[in-house]
C-alpha cells in the first residue's frame, strides 16, 4: 500500500466544495466518498497539484480558480434542441450532464440549464466554469490502482 499519493494511486478522500462567499457547492457522503486515480485527469488539476504527497489523515484546504478547476467559461451560448433528441422516459432534470458526439467522434459533455415539454437547453460550460472554488478534503485512504484501473484511466 502506497504511503503517499502519487501517480497511478487510488485515492479516497471526503471532500466539500464552496464558492467563494462559503457556501457549500458540493459535498461528499459517507455512502459516497470521493474517489480517483491519482496522475490521470480524473479531478480538477489545481486540486490534484494540492493532494500530491498527502497521507491517509490529511486535510486540505485548496482555493482553485477557474484555469485549474472548472475551467474558464467559453462565450458559448446554450442551444436548445427539441426534448425527443433524448430517448422516452429519460428523466431529464436540471444540471444533469450528458454527452453528444463532436466532430472526431469525441464526447463533448454538455449540462442541462433549461427544460419545458418540448425542448431542453444544453451548455458546454460546467455550471462552475469562470469561478474559483475551495476544497476542503480529507485523505481517507490509497492503494495501488489494479492494471484494468490503470489502463481505463478511473477506479472501478
Amino acid at each position: 500500500m502506497p504511503d503517499t499519493i502519487s501517480d497511478d494511486v487510488v485515492v479516497t478522500f471526503d471532500y466539500v466544495i464552496r464558492d467563494t462567499a462559503g457556501g457549500t457547492l458540493d459535498s461528499s457522503s459517507t455512502e459516497e466518498p470521493g474517489l480517483y486515480l491519482h496522475g490521470a485527469d480524473n479531478i480538477a488539476p489545481g486540486l490534484e497539484a494540492a493532494l500530491t504527497g498527502r497521507r491517509v489523515g490529511d486535510a486540505v484546504t485548496a482555493e482553485v480558480g477557474p484555469e485549474q478547476g472548472f475551467g474558464v467559461h467559453d462565450g458559448q451560448e446554450p442551444i436548445t434542441v427539441p426534448r425527443d433528441v433524448f430517448a422516452p422516459g429519460v428523466e431529464i432534470t436540471m444540471g444533469m450532464q450528458c454527452t453528444s458526439d463532436g466532430d472526431a467522434d469525441e464526447a463533448i459533455p454538455l449540462w442541462v440549464v433549461g427544460v419545458t415539454d418540448d425542448s431542453v437547453v444544453l451548455d458546454r460550460n460546467h455550471p462552475l466554469a469562470g469561478k474559483t472554488v475551495i476544497y476542503e478534503v480529507t485523505v481517507t485512504g490509497l492503494r495501488e490502482a489494479t492494471p484494468e484501473e490503470l489502463s481505463e484511466g478511473c477506479p472501478s
